[in-house]
């Protein structure tokens, strides 16, 4: 009977571990350290119109904030030439629903713009602090998590507009050669590093790109970041997005009505349903990548 319950005790300690609540405390931390990024889509300068781009976080309590390169990529202006001609506005919205001005740390549109690219990192800056309570996220060592750790992340995925935490776990770490080039002229530039990444088992989707993955500690002060979400699998995500962007083109409101229901408009739904989900697995670069960037320790 004794060796019977002690088997159970130790087939059930992975599922109680895996189960276990973050926390009150952890959760309003993060919730208080994450934002909403909004690029400003409108080229009337007198009617801004904000429209959700990832997430992003606090990473000092001077209002500087961390996400990926390619969640604020739109907001750089180019001309045909590839010369860049201007930044468009961005913003933050925090989680009291306050929004902010905010602006792209100058050195990543200047001489850190390539390794911004590389690494899918950037900095940005709230013009001014939060009125309401906010926090930051200690930043940690990406050498310091190992596969099968258990990590959490709080973002605005598909343009909701409140938040969503998530949890899982690390699966597996691996390196890949990135190249990236700058379309800057006169000359060409082109750059070619390893950069450290890891596959979640970590349900994320469209906007969650930018939002913190942190290393859940045996307390809430143990916890830290060890990267940067960045990117989702889905195998079938550019066939969707494929078919939905005919579709529209095809102006769905004319198509046949099959038992009361524009097929059109329901197909190009469904695909943009596809197009914008996660299949349960996600990936994340290292903050080791920024902290270098940025020489912080």
């Amino acid at each position: 009977m004794i060796k019977k319950t002690l088997l159970i005790i130790i087939l059930l300690a992975p599922v109680s571990l895996l189960a276990q609540s973050l926390g009150k405390e952890r959760v309003q931390r993060v919730k208080e350290s994450i934002v909403a990024l909004l690029i400003n889509t409108s080229d009337d300068v007198s009617n801004k119109v904000y429209r959700g781009a990832g997430t992003a976080f606090f990473v000092n309590d001077d209002g500087y904030l961390a996400t990926c390169y390619h969640v604020i990529e739109n907001a750089i202006v180019y001309n045909n030439a590839g010369l860049k001609i201007g930044v468009r506005d961005i913003a933050i919205r925090t989680i009291s629903g306050e929004v902010i001005p905010a602006e792209i740390e100058l050195s990543f549109l200047n001489e850190n713009r390539i390794e911004g690219l590389l690494y899918d990192c950037v900095l940005i800056k709230a013009k001014t602090l939060p009125k309401s309570k906010f926090s930051y996220l200690p930043l940690g060592n990406f050498g310091d998590i190992e596969e099968g750790d258990a990590i959490y992340t709080c973002g605005y995925p598909l343009g909701l507009p409140t938040h969503i935490v998530s949890t899982g776990i690390l699966s597996t770490k691996f390196e890949e050669l990135r190249k990236a080039t700058s379309s800057s002229k006169p000359k060409t530039e082109v750059a070619q590093k390893v950069r450290n990444l890891a596959w979640l088992d970590l349900t994320m989707n469209r906007g969650n790109s930018g939002g913190p993955i942190i290393k859940l500690g045996s307390k809430p002060e143990d916890d830290y970041v060890i990267g940067i979400a960045t990117f989702i699998l889905n195998p079938y995500a550019n066939e969707a997005d494929n078919i939905a962007n005919f579709i529209r083109l095809q102006n769905p409101n004319s198509d046949l009505m099959i038992n009361g229901v524009k097929s059109g408009k329901t197909t190009m739904l469904l695909a943009e349903a596809v197009a914008n989900n996660s299949i349960g697995i996600s990936g994340v670069v290292s903050i080791n990548h920024l902290k270098a960037i940025l020489k912080w320790k």
